[in-house]
């Protein structure tokens, strides 16, 4: 997901004191869990209706 630009990482240390990668969702990234929500919803409403069918 950071190949596609969709989280940015950084090195810091965690409240342990131990090294630790921080993500953060980019842009990009809040736009692509958009589509992906947008495209499970539309799964999972086809699997209801053949699961309501039987």
């Amino acid at each position: 997901m950071e190949r596609r630009g969709w989280l940015e990482a950084e090195w810091g240390t965690s409240e342990l004191g131990r090294k630790a990668k921080f993500y953060r969702v980019t842009p990009a990234g809040r736009r692509q869990l958009s589509t992906e929500t947008k495209q499970w919803a539309r799964f999972a409403a086809g699997v209801s209706k053949v699961l309501l069918a039987v």
